[in-house]
């Protein structure tokens, strides 16, 4: 982030624009404060915390709201590294506050207490209402049973962005981020992470979300080898927000997720989901090595699971998975008991990995397949109900009209290589993104590509996996 003046532009633009009253209160040693919570004790709206470098044995709990016209600040000073560490939890408390910006703060949890969380709002606390947490590293170094790194009840208009959330306890079982009951949220550019050893990786689920009209994108999130508690990387659940709406209207897009059990998990199971909901431009695999419960590669790429999706009642609900490049090595994607209301339009994907199931399918009802790219031949690639079918009798069935199969020839990253089958061999979506995973513009040749990938001589490439990726890209 840009600095001007010895505080970040953000503090800046606040205290030029924020009511007369407002102002920069300083933190740090030999700063008129020198604990952080005394400063936020005396923050009115519109003012700025602005701490000093430092490490401040602190446990925080914001104390008051800012408003629309007055938003309260917490920020580092400049590029400063500002540590929060507590061993009691949560780090920070934001339970029924609104109007705060949490910018350039390092949070860690260090303690050995149970079920701990480092950014917490407690259900049945309050509301949060526009809150953002930019810049800043969440950390779980410790502690037993279900913790988390944040988890924010009840929110409207939550932003958390380009933040790392890095679950490095040994012990206990730990999500990177649960948003129960949101609305508007927009999780954009961050980074989870657990430990990648199955004996001392705790990550269970990077993130679990419910609610209304969330935004998924950009994020990087990886390693969930919380052994045997079945680690998922995205999950939506059904549960609905705050107002009892049900979960609707979300948008997974142009994120990164490897060494998970389900990559992407729409979870209905319990609550069904409604409106308009979008996955595309995703990157999914799985390192050769990475393990569940005691069984090696047991990984799948989608699910869209539940007793419906749509609910016993037929709520109205639309999945379109769209140009999302899988590597798993069980299935790519699951399509489980849909409902009467349901319509999942598959379309541009590409499934890597020949031995594995492209797809399964509980039933035809509401299912729509178009220009897939199938690396695993003509060899039964799709289970339908009780039946394995081949390319050749899904074509003659008129579900898959423009499959494609064969060798994608992807590079290790997963970008394509010129000659890849799944250059030019896609069908334009461009009344729902005109962009692939990279920004590169769709199309650049004579029609869109297959994958999360356009093909562009020149382009700077997606960064490359880890080295000790094993992956069976042909």
């Amino acid at each position: 982030m840009r600095r001007f003046h010895g505080y970040s532009l953000i503090a800046a633009l606040l205290a030029v624009c924020s009511p007369a009253f407002a102002a920069v209160r300083e933190v740090g040693s030999g700063q008129p404060y020198t604990t952080i919570q005394a400063c936020i004790n005396a923050a009115v709206g519109g003012d700025v915390c602005n701490v000093h470098a430092g490490t401040y044995n602190e446990q925080l709990r914001l104390t008051t709201s800012g408003s629309s016209g007055g938003v309260i600040t917490l920020s580092n000073n400049g590029s400063d590294v500002v540590t929060v560490q507590s061993p009691s939890s949560p780090v920070l408390d934001i339970s029924g506050k609104s109007y705060w910006t949490i910018d350039g703060i390092n949070f860690t949890y260090n303690g050995s207490g149970s079920d701990p969380a480092v950014i917490n709002s407690t259900n049945g606390a309050g509301n949060v209402n526009y809150v953002t947490v930019n810049n800043s590293t969440i950390t779980v170094a410790g502690g037993n049973g279900e913790g988390f790194g944040m988890s924010i009840y009840t929110s409207d208009h939550l932003t958390v962005s380009n933040c790392t959330i890095h679950i490095s306890a040994s012990t206990g079982s730990h999500d990177g981020a649960d948003f129960m009951y949101a609305s508007n949220l927009n999780f954009s550019g961050n980074t989870v992470y657990g430990n990648a050893s199955e004996s001392s990786g705790k990550l269970e689920d990077g993130l679990v979300v419910s609610g209304t009209n969330l935004n998924i994108e950009n994020n990087t999130m990886h390693d969930g080898w919380s052994y045997d508690n079945h680690p998922d990387g995205i999950v939506i659940q059904g549960d609905g927000d705050r107002n009892g709406n049900h979960t609707a209207n979300v948008t997974v897009r142009r994120n990164t997720l490897y060494n998970f059990t389900q990559l992407v998990y729409f979870d209905a199971i319990h609550n069904p989901l409604e409106g308009n909901n979008l996955i595309y431009d995703n990157v999914l695999y799985e390192n050769s090595n990475f393990r569940y419960g005691g069984a090696s590669n047991k990984v799948n790429g989608i699910v869209l699971d539940g007793e419906s999706l749509s609910g016993s009642a037929g709520y109205p609900v639309s999945v379109r998975v769209y140009n999302n490049t899988i590597d798993a090595h069980q299935l790519h994607l699951y399509v489980l008991r849909l409902g009467s209301g349901s319509n999942i339009d598959i379309e541009n994907n590409i499934f890597v990995n020949p031995p594995y199931t492209a797809l399964m399918v509980s039933s035809t009802s509401g299912v729509t397949l178009n220009n897939n790219y199938y690396s695993q031949g003509d060899n039964n690639p799709i289970r339908w109900g009780s039946n394995a079918l081949t390319l050749v009798l899904l074509k003659a069935l008129g579900l898959e009209g423009n499959a494609r199969t064969g060798n994608a020839n992807l590079n290790a990253d997963y970008t394509p290589k010129a000659t890849s089958d799944s250059n030019d061999h896609g069908v334009s979506l461009a009344s729902f993104f005109t962009v692939d995973k990279i920004d590169v513009s769709r199309p650049k040749g004579g029609a869109w590509d297959m994958g999360a990938y356009e093909y562009a001589s020149g382009v700077a490439a997606a960064p490359q996996p880890p080295t000790n990726l094993q992956v069976q890209v042909h």
